[in-house]
């Protein structure tokens, strides 16, 4: 699973407006073996994409847990790898 650092736009050249720094966030995540990203949901900061990688780090872990059911193999479930934003961007707003 994940580590999701929010908010990365508020920082401003460095560690010191930071909460909590990035080497800590990376030790916890390594710790507790989670993966580590920071996003930005007011810069549009990899939002989508720590969405579609929880996605299938989630649809992995089930297909593991399932791969003896004939279900989840004859009927997979696609994931696209990429997100083209411009496609996606209409009237879109996250707030």
């Amino acid at each position: 699973m994940y580590l999701i650092g929010n908010k990365v736009d508020l920082v401003n050249n460095g560690e010191s407006e930071r909460k909590v720094s990035v080497d800590e966030a990376k030790f916890f995540a390594n710790e507790n073996r989670l993966k580590y990203m920071e996003t930005s949901a007011y810069a549009d900061i990899q939002v989508n994409e720590s969405f579609f990688n929880l996605l299938e780090e989630v649809h992995f872990q089930k297909q593991k847990t399932l791969i003896k059911s004939s279900d989840s193999i004859n009927n997979p479930i696609v994931i696209p790898r990429k997100y083209d934003k411009k496609q996606n961007k209409s009237d879109e707003s996250c707030c």
